[in-house]
């Protein structure tokens, strides 16, 4: 009855507690825009191409079925999903006669990377729950289901495929699954559910998935911000500094280890597979999100001092609400509410530029947006329709001195000149006019 209570208790925590922040927008990230501009193009013409390589086809589709909604229903999903994650993170914790299980749980939902990921568009946090349902199924000795799970945790993030080495690891140590048969119906089942998601994605491109991602040109600074701040925030990072110290000066450092030995490597083998994931493409700081729950896990075991376990747990949940360090400010409230503010703002200079846009009277007109592309698309489009405008994101030289030889007009918000410069090595203030000073995220 109490564990009924419990999780009645973490699954209405989450879902509550993202209510305020699911109204405006899919999020920050481009890719949200893209994802459900890439539904419209499905919904429209019933082509299938991916928002991305390797291809998201889940959330593409399901973009796909709602139209100007979309991005509500997405965000509807993503925070059920979470609330979802971290009930079964709870059960995950009991099998594993853990302590201190529901601080655990509300710490996993409340983690300032996976609060942030759990009101927005992205399949961060669907992959997520789909592996720690797997696990979970997988302790209940459900193999077949497990593989299903499986399958989707991949299926919604393909990237999250090298997850799947460490279970190998968790069968055999931690399940004590000794069967060959067992093994081979569960990666067929994951295999098999992973290629019936991604069949548009194969009928379209074939085995060519795989992106042309070049070399990375993130600094070292940002990769480690990215990996510290961005997924704990500085309470979080306070409250991980509090159980390190405490786990490396504990007495029974050793002993604890040996009698937790097969879920620690399992989680240690979890959070560097992440890692080694992130820092080969270091470009979204949410790519580590698995390894959240795998860090709580090895908090839990290794160290036994309740009050210590309930200060960093606390720290971590209240990590999204409370301080926020950017580049050039700290400011008291969390991140969240900065993120709120930020998806605002970014709403509203896309609307600006549809607004600039329209006063110039041109007979023929082009826009060039860069990152805003698939916002203003995905809002103005329709608004747009008219074949004396066109509205391009990063169009090559070529293509702009094509449509200038046209008679169009060439139009530009100011910020875009160095991500036109990198993408496409020109210099787009030669070519056009500017409509707005640039827009900064507070980051």
């Amino acid at each position: 009855m109490k564990d009924k209570i419990n999780i009645t208790f973490i699954f209405f925590a989450v879902i509550i507690s993202r209510l305020p922040f699911i109204w405006n927008s899919p999020g920050l990230d481009i890719d949200n825009w893209l994802v459900l501009q890439t539904g419209k193009k499905i919904q429209e013409t019933g082509i299938y191409r991916v928002s991305r390589l390797p291809g998201y086809p889940v959330s593409e589709y399901l973009a796909s079925f709602f139209g100007n909604t979309a991005w509500f229903v997405l965000n509807i999903i993503s925070v059920l999903f979470t609330a979802f994650c971290c009930v079964i993170f709870y059960k995950i914790l009991g099998h594993l006669d853990a302590k201190d299980k529901i601080m655990a749980a509300l710490a996993l939902g409340f983690v300032h990377a996976v609060f942030i990921a759990s009101t927005n568009s992205m399949e961060y946090m669907w992959s997520l729950f789909f592996l720690m349902l797997g696990i979970w199924l997988v302790l209940k000795r459900y193999i077949g289901w497990a593989g299903l799970a499986l399958g989707l945790m991949v299926g919604t993030r393909f990237t999250n495929v090298l997850l799947l080495l460490p279970i190998v690891y968790f069968l055999y140590f931690n399940a004590r699954i000794r069967s060959l048969k067992d093994y081979f119906l569960m990666f067929g089942v994951a295999l098999s559910t992973f290629a019936i998601v991604f069949i548009p994605v194969f009928n379209k491109y074939s085995l060519s998935i795989f992106p042309d991602v070049g070399e990375s040109s993130v600094d070292i600074k940002s990769i480690v911000s990215q990996y510290t701040m961005y997924i704990y925030g500085i309470l979080g990072l306070l409250g991980l500094l509090i159980g390190l110290i405490y786990i490396i000066f504990q007495k029974d450092l050793i002993k604890n280890f040996q009698r937790n030995k097969e879920i620690l490597i399992f989680s240690g083998l979890m959070i560097l597979v992440t890692s080694f994931l992130y820092l080969k493409f270091p470009f979204e700081s949410y790519y580590n999100i698995p390894l959240i729950p795998f860090v709580i896990l090895v908090l839990v075991f290794l160290i036994q001092n309740k009050m210590v376990k309930n200060i960093i747990f606390s720290l971590f949940i209240l990590s999204p609400f409370v301080i926020y360090v950017s580049s050039h400010k700290t400011q008291l409230k969390g991140a969240i509410f900065v993120n709120e503010k930020m998806e605002n703002d970014y709403l509203e200079y896309a609307h600006s530029l549809y607004e600039q846009f329209s006063l110039h009277k041109n007979n023929k007109k082009l826009l060039i947006t860069g990152g805003f592309y698939n916002c203003y698309l995905y809002k103005y489009q329709n608004k747009s329709k008219n074949e004396n405008v066109k509205i391009l994101g990063n169009p090559t030289l070529k293509l702009v001195e094509y449509y200038i030889s046209k008679g169009y007009k060439v139009f530009y918000p100011k910020g875009i000149e160095q991500e036109v410069m990198f993408f496409n090595q020109y210099d787009i203030s030669k070519y056009g006019e500017s409509l707005l000073e640039p827009f900064n995220f507070d980051r």
